[in-house]
């Protein structure tokens, strides 16, 4: 294989890899609910995946809502694991106040390719 050709089929495969979220939300689903931790808010949940690869590297945006439905403020955090095939991870993020409504969607991630 040619110098050429490998650096382009090196570069197609890391773009699979790591796909934007909006290119796979569909496989992605969170469930978050507000806790009080300490006297602070945060927003606890899981990430569900139906994807056939792990998911890693995964970035969630936090969104605070006001009564209307439009974000007021945001909150970036992150999955502290994978999330394997068909699976789920955990999820923890401090937000600065409480609020009624948030709405949580994961923002970037990447795929884990088995050797």
């Amino acid at each position: 294989m040619c110098v050429k050709s490998l650096a382009a089929a090196i570069a197609t495969v890391f773009l699979l890899v790591s796909a934007p979220a909006w290119a796979q939300a569909d496989r992605f689903r969170v469930e978050h609910e507000v806790e009080r931790i300490r006297g602070r808010p945060r927003i606890t949940g899981y990430v569900h995946s139906d994807a056939a690869l792990t998911a890693v590297n995964i970035r969630l945006l936090v969104e605070e809502l006001d009564p209307s439905g439009r974000a007021v403020n945001t909150t970036v955090g992150y999955v502290d694991a994978e999330i394997p095939t068909t699976g789920r991870a955990y999820f923890e993020v401090r937000v600065p106040a409480p609020r009624a409504m948030y709405r949580v969607t994961v923002e970037s991630f990447a795929w884990r390719i088995p050797r």
